[in-house]
């Protein structure tokens, strides 16, 4: 099995040239699956756009859900939003889906760039309110250069309030 996408994907551009549609697809399934392939993202990534090319946009979500589960990527995401607001122009859909991106963001950066991703996204299609709302979970840097969400310095001044009470109830 091959491990270079090249050859993956210029064989399944081949059938596609060919009419071959349904064999191209079965290629790049091919390809995914044999976990050889060296650049399995970039390989998702000439797969959707191969599915957004012949129009198929099922098949794009679909990929993009399968590809985000393998490896959550902040720039699978971003396409996957860009989608539903461009292509599908569901802004609805686009807004439920930055939901979902931000409980599987684990790294902090990343939710960072995808909340920023949200003011700009929030900037082109939204309103002065949904710009507001966007901004306003903004994270602030720390002196040490760490990241503070708003909903983390709510949550931690909760725990330290609740820490000192706790130890006043002990001291009495």
């Amino acid at each position: 099995i091959p491990s270079d996408i090249r050859g993956w994907v210029k064989y399944a551009s081949f059938e596609n040239n060919n009419g071959n549609t349904d064999l191209a697809r079965k290629i790049f399934e091919d390809a995914i699956e044999s976990h050889a392939v060296d650049a399995v993202e970039m390989l998702w990534s000439y797969y959707i756009d191969f599915e957004s090319n012949i129009g198929s946009i099922d098949n794009v979500r679909d990929l993009y859900k399968r590809s985000i589960e393998e490896s959550n990527k902040l720039s699978l995401w971003k396409g996957w939003i860009l989608l539903e607001v461009e292509v599908a122009d569901n802004i609805d859909r686009a807004r439920e889906i930055f939901g979902e991106a931000e409980l599987k963001m684990e790294n902090k950066r990343d939710r960072r760039k995808l909340r920023e991703f949200r003011v700009v996204f929030e900037q082109k299609f939204g309103d002065d309110a949904s710009i507001e709302e966007a901004k306003s979970r903004l994270p602030i840097i720390a002196e040490d250069g760490t990241y503070i969400f708003p909903e983390e310095s709510q949550d931690s001044t909760s725990r330290l309030i609740e820490a000192a009470d706790l130890w006043e109830e002990q001291m009495e």
